[in-house]
């Protein structure tokens, strides 16, 4: 019995019938997926993002720090105050963002740049 379980596996091993048109339908279809689960998290990433900016320019006109004493600033963005003709200020803040990529197809990864928007009423 156990001669005939050790052979029947080494047969298994040793044919290779159907491998070839696996391995060709298997490619095609890792890369539909990925694709399509890329298109998710992206936008998911892109909301996640934006909220933050959105609430981290919110909290610095809030506070009402000029933008030198400004704890939350970061390599990546940049901002902007524009005064306004009947008083305070209109803070503009700017981040570029780039993302690692799970599908091929995408080579350089998802960048995109988010923009917050918020009124500084303290200056």
């Amino acid at each position: 019995m156990k001669g005939l379980c050790g052979r029947f596996a080494f047969q298994f091993i040793l044919s290779e019938g159907g491998s070839v048109e696996t391995g060709l339908t298997l490619i095609p279809v890792m890369i539909l997926f990925l694709s399509v689960l890329q298109l998710p998290v992206s936008s998911l990433s892109r909301i996640a993002y934006s909220a933050r900016l959105q609430s981290d320019t919110y909290l610095q006109s809030f506070i009402g720090l000029p933008s030198s004493q400004n704890y939350l600033t970061d390599p990546e963005s940049t901002s902007e105050r524009i005064t306004l003709p009947g008083g305070g200020s209109l803070l503009i803040k700017n981040r570029r963002h780039s993302l690692s990529s799970i599908t091929p197809l995408l080579i350089n990864g998802d960048q995109f740049k988010t923009v917050g928007i918020s009124i500084d009423e303290n200056n």
